[in-house]
């Protein structure tokens, strides 16, 4: 038997064991030691054990629930599974809910102008779509602008080339043959 200055070590106990003496299933039992953080463990055959201080399990296991599923503080006061009770969960939920409100009110007392801003922005779209389009009409006729001055400079090149041909085979021939016609003697 242990001494009283010692405190007994954690119980090992099975998910279905937790749930019984919390009043939970065996898979909120296995829920609320994943929350708590308490350490599993397995035996030899794979089945899991949570390990629980007693005065954790005692401090849940406090409130127990009653045959029509309200629970009780240790006091024999109804609680929810918190251990808060319902006029306090009641105006807490009221306070959540005011806040709520005030925030959907302000939310609705922003919407004129959220509107207004949409139009302005959707009247910014358009200008810009037409903007956009001038400038593709731009493009689009700097780039025939600039097909019809390729075919001009290359035809000029061309012509400039047929042309410094010529002089290179006038140049070529010795210069007696230069002044007179080929063939004439």
């Amino acid at each position: 038997m242990p001494s009283s200055d010692q405190t007994p070590g954690p119980l090992r106990l099975t998910y279905s064991q937790l749930g019984e003496r919390l009043g939970i299933s065996a898979d909120a039992a296995r829920k609320r030691a994943e929350r708590a953080g308490w350490d599993v463990v397995r035996d030899n055959k794979g089945r899991p054990f949570v390990l629980v201080g007693l005065t954790e399990l005692d401090m849940l296991s406090s409130h127990v629930r009653t045959s029509s599923g309200r629970s009780l503080d240790g006091r024999g006061h109804p609680s929810d599974a918190s251990g808060h009770h319902p006029d306090d969960v009641l105006r807490e939920r009221g306070q959540q809910l005011e806040l709520r409100l005030a925030a959907a009110e302000t939310l609705v007392a922003e919407l004129p102008q959220l509107r207004d801003k949409l139009t302005e922005a959707q009247e910014q779209v358009a200008e810009v779509r037409v903007r956009a389009a001038t400038a593709e009409a731009q493009v689009t006729e700097l780039r025939e602008r600039m097909a019809r001055e390729e075919a001009r400079l290359q035809a000029t090149i061309d012509h400039e080339r047929a042309v410094a041909a010529e002089l290179r085979q006038i140049l070529a021939r010795p210069w007696w043959r230069r002044w007179w016609p080929a063939g004439g003697s």
